[in-house]
């Protein structure tokens, strides 16, 4: 069975998996990943919510350092600026060439590197949103 990279970062929806943030009910702030008091008001009002699958990349780099828990390298890290204005931060994968800033992404759960003892490691990351689902069935 794969290991999670954290518990509760994502969940299902009808739309298919999306990240979990916290909304807070004094002021509407959103965050991920959750937060047990508000960066804005302080409060501690805080609820679970699903965050947009879909957004821009804001800014990454390419890493170039093979780490054991990443499946690949280089590799790309960076900020997703969602739909509904949160940033969050990211892999990024199957960018043929390197993102331009700006550059529609969607989100998905998949494998984002192995165990030591070379067990697949599940976490999320963003892929180009160009040809839908297509885009990765090419992989």
């Amino acid at each position: 069975m794969p290991e999670l990279i954290q518990q509760g970062l994502w969940d299902d929806s009808p739309e298919g998996k999306v990240l979990i943030g916290s909304c807070c009910r004094e002021c509407g702030a959103k965050a991920f990943p959750c937060r047990s008091v508000c960066s804005r008001c302080c409060s501690e009002q805080q609820t679970q919510t699903p965050m947009a699958r879909r957004g821009k990349v804001l800014s990454y780099t390419r890493i170039c350092i093979d780490v054991p828990a990443v499946d690949e390298a280089p590799y790309l890290v960076g900020y997703v600026l969602l739909d509904d204005g949160i940033s969050v931060p990211a892999r990024l994968k199957y960018f043929d060439v390197n993102p331009d800033v700006g550059s529609a992404v969607v989100f998905e759960v998949g494998v984002t590197g192995k165990t030591a003892a070379g067990e697949a490691i599940t976490g999320y990351y963003f892929r180009p949103e160009r040809g839908g689902e297509e885009a990765c069935q090419e992989r």
